[in-house]
């Protein structure tokens, strides 16, 4: 039969190509459930052509609306290693295919059922026209189980977050594509939807003149800042050249440094990474190569100013090198490059306070190491590792729209294995709490809450922190100066309360304006 292809006997359309929905995952499992609708509804046949599968395959991705799709990948799962093995004219058209899939960047993968499958046969050389680089097919059994994980897995598609030039001096620079190896992961965003036609509302602002009640254009707002008791206002135009700063966008390199100058306790913000591109300027990526190499070689970092926007401002960042690194396969791990590590102004230092800690023991050190050894995870990767919260969340859209009583509980990987750790630590644990805890110690007792007294004592009212403003308070040279915004709120309080001005609900622009009024009043 063909169900949802008009023009080509054998071959049926399952499902269309779209982001997966309820009905068709329902669908696809009650056909798994009963095999004999499957037969019902499209049937089975010996008489087919690869040729026709891959062409139809290749026209859906055509039908998709442009910028729906991050890759384009078509995945043949197939127990047949020789398919038209009698038909020289359905193998030519099949290879001519694959070669057509390549040249329009669609990847083409063989999954290979049974473990008797050759893939010399044939589709060895079909997907290999389809991929150049392509060598190792691996194992069937792995590559099922890696679908089975990427089918139920949110990917995130790795791509460029923007574009910025990285100039050396004077009519010399290259361009280059900025990343972000690392971004937290949220929860969808609520949608607000209407109560009787549950249609999404749309939250829309508008301004309007307090007197007049005309509406006001974008020009006709402005801003302000408040300077000695003044208010200064500010034209939006006025207020974005003051957010640039006139700086130049992109990066600017002003000198090098030793990579043991940089601190990593000195963190601002989460580092990007850039990577040279040719569209913009041609030879970018061999002077980007040649700028890496000997960052490597001499083991320093370039020091550059960095403003990525006109809305952003200017800062200062720390180009790290990186070199490539692959695993055991040659499959690439790290890729070349440098990381953009953001480095801190001098009024991001703070002054960290003082705290007397007890030194601990030569013999606590000793047995903490050694916990702290055996505790140690190789091979650790955040991959590894989901956000429990996350995945409780998308299990209960799971439930809802495919109409489950049942929520899958998420396995929470960021909890420890507590029979694991008994097994491997033996020992060591018990040796640590000996050390640093004394005799009869039970954690479990000691992270119980204490229980109240019998007789409770009359609860002591706390009095309320006011400053003493007396007489010898000279509010008028605040005034004078034009400083009265360097007081503390709590002052500003105290001293309009004893001059009988209500301070409720007021905040500190506030406070500050009735100083002012209450001294051109006096005066």
């Amino acid at each position: 039969k063909h169900v949802g292809v008009d023009t080509f006997e054998n071959l049926s359309l399952l499902c269309p190509l779209s982001p997966p929905e309820a009905g068709t995952i329902l669908r696809l499992e009650k056909l798994l459930a009963k095999p004999e609708l499957f037969d019902e509804e499209f049937g089975q046949s010996d008489q087919f052509s690869l040729y026709d599968a891959l062409w139809k395959s290749q026209t859906l991705f055509g039908d998709v609306p442009a910028g729906k799709i991050g890759t384009k990948k078509i995945l043949l799962i197939t127990n047949q290693s020789n398919p038209h093995q009698d038909q020289s004219d359905e193998r030519r058209k099949a290879m001519k295919k694959a070669s057509d899939l390549f040249h329009n960047h669609i990847n083409l993968d063989v999954l290979p059922l049974g473990r008797k499958f050759e893939m010399e046969r044939f589709f060895k050389d079909l997907v290999q026209l389809a991929d150049d680089d392509r060598a190792d097919f691996g194992d069937p059994t792995v590559k099922l189980e890696d679908l089975l994980k990427i089918v139920r897995k949110r990917i995130h598609k790795k791509r460029s977050t923007g574009k910025v030039y990285l100039e050396f001096g004077p009519n010399m620079k290259i361009s280059l594509n900025t990343y972000n190896f690392i971004s937290k992961s949220y929860k969808p965003s609520k949608v607000k939807l209407a109560k009787d036609t549950n249609e999404e509302v749309v939250v829309q602002r508008n301004f309007f003149h307090p007197v007049t009640g005309a509406p006001l254009l974008p020009s006709d707002i402005k801003k302000y800042q408040e300077y000695g008791g003044k208010r200064i206002k500010l034209t939006q135009d006025e207020t974005k050249a003051i957010t640039m700063l006139d700086g130049e966008l992109g990066m600017k390199i002003v000198g090098f440094k030793p990579l043991s100058a940089l601190k990593w306790g000195h963190y601002v913000r989460s580092s990007g990474f850039i990577y040279p591109q040719e569209k913009m300027i041609k030879g970018s990526r061999q002077v980007f190569a040649a700028l890496l190499i000997k960052c490597l070689e001499k083991k320093v970092m370039a020091v550059c100013s960095f403003k990525a926007r006109d809305s952003s401002g200017p800062s200062f960042v720390a180009l790290v090198p990186q070199e490539e690194r692959k695993d055991y396969e040659g499959h690439q791990i790290a890729p070349p490059g440098f990381h953009v590590v953001f480095l801190p102004f001098a009024d991001d230092f703070r002054a960290t306070p003082t705290v007397s800690m007890v030194e601990p023991e030569p013999e606590q050190l000793s047995a903490a190491k050694a916990l702290v050894k055996k505790i140690k995870m190789k091979g650790y990767h955040p991959e590894a590792f989901s956000n429990p919260d996350l995945q409780f969340h998308y299990a209960m859209i799971e439930a809802m729209a495919l109409e489950r009583d049942d929520v899958e509980t998420p396995k929470d990987d960021t909890m420890p294995d507590m029979e694991f750790l008994a097994r491997k630590l033996k020992d060591v644990g018990q040796d640590f709490l000996e050390s640093v805890y004394p005799e009869g110690y039970d954690p479990q007792s000691a992270s119980t809450k204490r229980k109240a007294p019998a007789a409770k004592k009359e609860p002591v009212v706390k009095k309320a922190k006011t400053v003493d403003v007396d007489q010898e308070f000279d509010m008028g040279s605040y005034v004078e100066s034009k400083t009265v915004p360097k007081l503390t709120v709590q002052v500003l309080k105290d001293y309009l309360k004893a001059n009988d001005i209500d301070v409720a609900g007021l905040k500190k622009a506030q406070l500050v304006d009735e100083v002012y009024k209450f001294f051109n009043g006096k005066n």
